[in-house]
């Protein structure tokens, strides 16, 4: 079973749209698996958008999602149901067993650390799915967010094997300083409870040693032109 911790960084209320986030168990009992962020910048006030995800993880309940096409499914019947603008924005992600399910629409992305290595997986309107590994961390935002970083990758520098709770602590004071209205991230770090250490198991560490980073983004590949990727 996949525990998580997260954090969340929320930048100043945007008065004329709204953001907010969802962690969530997908039934009355698990740990949190489902995990979303939205951002409307205009055209959602406060109060509708709260009731939004209070119905989305409703509806979550009431959904058996077992594939990449039950997601898409599921996000696309909720921004019609939800009545949502046509330029929100979403990153959400689904675990099912070992497997991740990722979807970002408009001016959502999703960014992986795994190891010490940190990409982009996806972003705009497309969809992913992958096999998890212990500690992966992730991160669901949306490009208001990336905006108060210089570049996509200077994410990267700010990790350095803090927790999720301690990165949201030491990014605040460095970018509340910025015009931080509407910007959001879900941070997300991982672990197996059924996860065996390399000191408990070596002979498992040599057999399922990760693959040599190509170009630093071998642990993702394109499987065909319509926005759908996997994650190794």
């Amino acid at each position: 079973m996949w525990q998580s911790q997260f954090a969340v960084y929320l930048g100043q209320e945007n008065q004329e749209g709204f953001f907010g986030f969802i962690a969530s168990p997908s039934d009355s009992e698990g740990e949190n698996n489902f995990f979303l962020v939205l951002n409307a910048e205009v055209g959602l006030d406060k109060e509708t958008g709260r009731q939004a995800l209070i119905s989305i993880k409703q509806e979550l309940l009431t959904q058996k999602i077992e594939s990449l096409i039950n997601l898409e499914n599921f996000i696309a019947g909720q921004l019609k149901k939800q009545n949502l603008p046509a330029d929100v924005s979403i990153a959400t992600g689904f675990i099912t067993g070992k497997i991740i399910y990722l979807k970002t629409v408009n001016k959502g992305s999703v960014f992986i650390r795994r190891k010490n290595n940190f990409e982009k997986i996806i972003s705009g309107n497309q969809t992913a799915s992958g096999n998890l590994e212990e500690k992966d961390f992730f991160v669901f935002t949306t490009s208001r967010f990336i905006e108060l970083f210089s570049y996509e990758l200077e994410l990267k520098s700010v990790f350095n094997h803090k927790t999720p709770h301690q990165l949201v602590e030491d990014l605040a004071p460095k970018i509340k300083s910025s015009d931080d209205k509407g910007a959001i991230a879900l941070f997300i770090q991982l672990s197996n409870q059924d996860f065996v250490s390399p000191e408990e198991n070596k002979e498992e560490t040599i057999v399922s040693r990760p693959m040599l980073l190509e170009k630093g983004i071998s642990f993702i590949r394109n499987l065909s032109g319509d926005g759908h990727k996997i994650v190794y």
